[in-house]
């Protein structure tokens, strides 16, 4: 096996401006879809905004930072995990409070907040752990 195997193949830095500017520009087409009253079903406009956030978010988790060395890789790497043991375990306690809250279940937009939950511990962790070392 090959060092080149274990490497974290990333994008390069300046896909931290895209994904920016792709959160930002969703951000103003819903609120220029709001204020101007555009002919476009609220949940049209809702859905390209949560596409916009996780895609942009999607982007930043992957793009290298300024200065990438093993150490951050690894820290990468356990922010990764820790992130999706976070999001598993919040989604195991969503569905156990919806069963228990009523009979219905209520999985409205339940794949969005997983995921941007998931972006969130993320980012948390990867930063706190990059701050401690």
């Amino acid at each position: 096996m090959s060092k080149d195997q274990y490497e974290l193949r990333l994008l390069p830095n300046y896909f931290k401006k895209i994904a920016w500017g792709i959160i930002i520009s969703s951000f103003i087409f819903q609120k220029v879809a709001i204020s101007y009253n555009l002919s476009i079903d609220w949940s049209i406009s809702t859905k390209i905004l949560e596409i916009g956030i996780l895609t942009g978010l999607l982007l930043l988790m992957i793009t290298k930072n300024k200065v990438e060395d093993e150490l951050i890789s690894k820290i990468r790497l356990q922010a990764f995990a820790s992130s999706f043991i976070f999001s598993i375990i919040c989604f195991i306690i969503s569905s156990v409070f919806n069963l228990l809250d009523s009979e219905v279940l209520h999985i409205t937009n339940k794949a969005f907040s997983m995921l941007f939950n998931m972006f969130f511990w993320y980012f948390i962790t990867f930063r706190f752990m990059l701050y401690k070392r």
